[in-house]
């Protein structure tokens, strides 16, 4: 019986946890996105997440698309930033 009521709490606490997350991720809002430079123009970027991100072949490097909604495409944007191999894409939250 303690067994069980033991990982009644567990689980709770998880689920608290997890929802606690969630709404903390809601709060933190991407507010800026911008590139450093050392950008190879591999196109990650650009393939995962096109509204924000395109390759400037005369600047040979990656841009933020002027005006993108960064709200729409957080989880894409973070992904980008993640998966860029020169570690070039920031973000700021707020």
């Amino acid at each position: 019986m303690l067994a069980c009521g033991l990982k009644g709490a567990v689980a709770g606490a998880a689920v608290e946890t997890q929802q606690w997350l969630s709404r903390r991720s809601r709060e933190m809002a991407i507010t800026r996105v911008w590139i450093e430079e050392g950008c190879t123009m591999c196109g990650l970027c650009s393939d995962n997440c096109p509204d924000v991100f395109k390759l400037d072949e005369d600047a040979e490097t990656a841009k933020v698309v002027e005006g993108a909604d960064l709200a729409a495409n957080e989880d894409t944007i973070k992904e980008s930033a993640e998966d860029c191999p020169e570690e070039v894409i920031k973000f700021e939250e707020a």
